[in-house]
């Protein structure tokens, strides 16, 4: 927070995304759904907390990816896999509301808080 009480917020484009793990526990918000915006979700849905995609041609909250962790124990040797939604689909991202949470557009419901909104209109391979 800054003096006004304001929160600060992280806002970058794509083509400055280098590594996931600096969004570990992070709620992000990308918005643009074609293949920087979805791949640059998926890849930090590994370490966020929480990752939301936005889209123009969605038309409802969805969750679309799942984060598994398997744990191979040796001393039991059994498998543990346990899955969590960790990228969900969302509309249109309309405005940032005076509280700092997202609107997005057909009446979603959700209105997160995100850490860092990335913008992905492209990105370098």
């Amino acid at each position: 927070n800054n003096s006004k009480g304001e929160t600060k917020r992280r806002v970058l484009h794509s083509i400055a995304y280098d590594d996931p793990t600096e969004f570990t526990g992070q709620t992000v918000l990308c918005i643009g759904g074609r293949a920087s915006g979805s791949d640059l979700a998926r890849e930090i849905s590994f370490h966020a907390n929480e990752v939301y995609l936005s889209d123009t041609t969605c038309h409802e909250a969805v969750p679309v990816a799942s984060r598994s962790t398997t744990d191979h124990s040796q001393a039991t040797m059994t498998t543990t896999t346990t899955s969590t939604a960790s990228v969900t689909w969302v509309p249109k991202t309309v405005a940032v509301r005076p509280d700092g949470s997202i609107q997005f557009d057909n009446d979603c419901p959700l209105h997160p808080t995100p850490d860092c909104i990335i913008f992905c209109s492209g990105y370098d391979y």
